[in-house]
């Protein structure tokens, strides 16, 4: 069964493969956010690039910053929860991909 790439999934694919214009204007806030405690998030309005980061750079200025942004968010639990149940990608309640594993199984790498 092939499932489909959720919006977010595409977003973050798009930053991934894709230099970016300077004649294009980025979406901002990691869309979609979902959930009724979307409205409240401290990202909303944000440059979306930041929370998702090319591969490998996820110690870059800009992650860093999103991250920086999530420790103020009021909303960083449901986003991170969120996440969490449906693998998303990128940043999301101020932790990567990565770091929402260990949380999950503390013996993945």
């Amino acid at each position: 069964m092939i499932h489909a790439k959720t919006l977010t999934d595409k977003i973050a694919d798009a930053y991934r493969t894709t230099a970016p214009r300077p004649d294009v204007p980025l979406p901002v806030a990691p869309a979609p956010l979902p959930g009724a405690w979307a409205d409240q998030a401290a990202c909303k309005g944000e440059p979306v690039s930041w929370w998702y980061p090319p591969r490998g750079s996820w110690d870059s200025r800009k992650a860093r910053m999103a991250k920086s942004i999530c420790l103020t968010c009021p909303v960083r639990r449901e986003c991170e929860s969120h996440a969490v149940t449906h693998g998303e990608k990128g940043i999301w309640g101020g932790a990567t991909e990565s770091e929402r594993r260990r949380v999950v199984d503390p013996g993945a790498s």
